[in-house]
C-alpha cells in the first residue's frame, strides 16, 4: 500500500529545488513508495508526484485492478486504452494540473522514447530527477533495517547449507540450483538477482552469467547471490575451494580477505564513500595486484540490490546511520581464476557492522 508519509517527503523535497512535479516510471522507486513492482514496457504508466504532496496514478486499463491494490480508494487515475493510446491523454493530465511550462522531473524508470513523445504533445522543461527518490532510499529507517538483517540471515543460512552439498562432479548449475532451494527454504521470498557460480576460470569474469562448467579438483568457485525479504534484498559472495588450492591461490584469497576486512572496518559516519573504496583498494595495491582489481569496491543496498550509496573513487558522499552497501574487491587474473568474499554494511549509531554472518575462513571442500 502507498506509504504517503514517503509521498509527503518527496514532495517536499521538490519544494526544496523548485521543481513542480516528478514522473516516476516502474522501478525500484515504485516499489518503495507502495510495493509494487512492474517493469517499462510500451504501455507508458506512472506516479506522479506534485509539490503541493498531491499524486496521480497513469495506467493502462489492462493494469488498473492490479494498481487498485496498493492504492488508496481515493486514488485519482488517468486511465487510457491501448485503442486510443496514451499521449494526448496524458499531455491533457498535465495541463489539467497546473503543469504546463513547469518545471518536472523525471526518474530512470521513463523510457527516453516516451519523454519525447510528452515533449512533442506538451512545451514544458524536463530535467533529471534521480536523485530525489535516491535521496529518500538512501536512508534506512529501524524498520527496513530488520527487513534487511533478516535477509541477509537467510543469505547466510542457505550459503552454509548449500556448501555441505558439493561434491565431485556437480556442475555450476547444480550448485545453483541447491543454493536457490535453500535461499527459499530459509525463508526468502524471490531472489535478489540470478546467482552467480562461477568456477576455474570462469571465476576471474565478475559478473559471470552461464552455468555448464563441470567443477573440478583444485578449483575456485565464487558463489555470489542473495534474496529478497519484505521487499528489502541481501546480496552476499564467498570463495570455496574445492579440493587443495595451490599457493598462489592461497596469497590471493588472503590479500582479498584482507582488503574486504580493510574496506569494512574504516566505515563510520563522516567518512566519504570514496575512503571505502581506497582502503580496500590499497590492501590488493600494496600487493602488487592492483591491476586485476577493476571495479568498484561496493555498492547501496535496499529495495534493489543496486542502489547509493556507491564505495567508488570520486563518490563524497559521507557515510550516514542507516545507509547500507556492499563491500566486495575483488582479484580478477583472466586466464586462471577469480576470487572475492562480499558482505552487506550498515552504518548503525555511528560505525559500520556487516549484516552478513557466515563463515569467512578458508573453506575447503574435499
Amino acid at each position: 500500500m502507498l506509504q504517503l508519509e514517503r509521498i509527503k517527503r518527496l514532495s517536499e523535497k521538490l519544494v526544496e529545488e523548485n521543481v513542480d512535479a516528478i514522473i516516476l516510471g516502474p522501478s525500484g522507486d515504485w516499489k518503495y513508495l507502495c510495493g509494487l513492482e512492474m517493469h517499462p514496457d510500451e504501455r507508458f504508466k506512472a506516479i506522479v508526484v506534485l509539490k503541493d504532496g498531491s499524486y496521480f496514478v497513469i495506467s493502462p486499463m489492462i493494469y488498473f485492478v492490479e494498481f487498485e491494490n496498493y492504492f488508496p480508494k481515493e486514488t485519482e487515475y488517468v486511465i487510457w486504452e491501448d485503442n486510443e493510446g496514451w499521449h494526448k491523454k496524458i499531455s491533457k493530465a498535465l495541463k489539467d494540473k497546473g503543469l504546463e511550462n513547469k518545471k518536472i522531473a523525471i526518474n530512470d524508470g521513463c523510457r527516453a522514447i516516451d519523454v519525447i513523445d510528452i515533449m512533442n504533445f506538451y512545451d514544458n522543461s524536463f530535467i533529471n530527477g534521480e536523485h530525489f527518490m535516491t535521496n529518500l532510499r538512501i536512508i534506512k529507517d529501524a524498520e527496513e533495517l530488520s527487513y534487511m538483517k533478516k535477509a541477509a540471515s537467510i543469505a547466510d543460512e542457505a550459503f552454509e547449507e548449500t556448501i555441505k552439498h558439493i561434491h565431485s562432479g556437480m556442475t555450476e548449475e547444480n550448485i545453483k540450483d541447491i543454493l536457490v532451494e535453500q535461499l527459499f527454504e530459509k525463508g526468502g521470498e524471490k531472489l535478489s538477482f540470478t546467482p552467480i557460480i562461477a568456477s576455474g576460470p570462469n571465476s576471474a569474469m565478475p559478473h559471470y552469467s552461464s552455468y555448464g562448467r563441470t567443477i573440478e579438483d583444485n578449483d575456485v568457485i565464487i558463489m555470489d547471490f542473495g534474496c529478497e525479504y519484505k521487499g528489502y534484498c541481501s546480496d552476499m559472495s564467498r570463495t570455496v575451494f574445492f579440493g587443495e588450492p595451490t599457493n598462489k591461490m592461497i596469497e590471493v584469497w588472503e590479500i582479498c580477505n584482507a582488503s574486504n576486512l580493510a574496506g569494512e572496518e574504516i566505515g563510520k559516519v563522516g567518512i566519504e564513500m570514496q575512503e571505502v573504496d581506497r582502503a580496500a583498494r590499497k590492501v590488493i595495491e600494496d600487493a602488487g595486484y592492483g591491476k586485476y582489481f577493476n571495479n568498484r569496491t561496493g555498492h547501496g543496498i535496499g529495495v534493489s540490490v543496486h542502489e547509493e550509496p556507491q564505495a567508488k573513487e570520486g563518490n563524497i558522499t559521507k557515510l550516514q546511520n542507516g545507509m547500507c552497501y556492499s563491500v566486495e574487491p575483488g582479484i580478477y587474473i583472466p586466464g586462471e581464476f577469480g576470487m572475492r568474499t562480499e558482505n552487506i554494511m550498515a552504518c548503525i549509531d555511528g560505525k559500520s557492522e556487516p549484516l552478513n554472518r557466515a563463515r569467512r575462513d578458508m573453506i575447503i571442500i574435499k
